[in-house]
């Protein structure tokens, strides 16, 4: 029931100040991650507060190009605004862009 962290990686379900699963809020902030990580930028920016909010309730971002499928994928399953829609932990590590990044860490 308690937000905190930092607003930008923040699940809308937090920012809105309701009820939230804890790891669900937490994947979003892993897609946010993986986005930075990607891009060096984050997904949702703004010097407004309140703008920031609103690009974060509507999952308001742009995927660069030089993105891949799989790994795009992966990120717009993690940024769903609802939560029920968000991939699960078992689905990321299932998930084709983990598992290839997986084995190119084992080579």
């Amino acid at each position: 029931m308690t937000s905190c962290g930092s607003p930008n990686y923040a699940a809308p379900e937090v920012i809105e100040g309701l009820p939230y699963d804890g790891a669900q809020a937490d994947l979003w902030s892993c897609g946010v991650i993986l986005y930075a990580l990607l891009t060096r930028s984050l997904p949702f920016e703004s010097e407004s507060l309140p703008e920031l909010f609103e690009m974060i309730r509507n999952a308001e971002y742009d995927l660069p190009n030089y993105i891949s499928i799989e790994a795009r994928d992966l990120i717009i399953n993690l940024l769903q605004v609802d939560p029920s829609k968000r991939l699960r932990t078992n689905q990321v590590l299932k998930h084709p862009w983990y598992a290839s990044f997986l084995l190119m860490l084992l080579i």
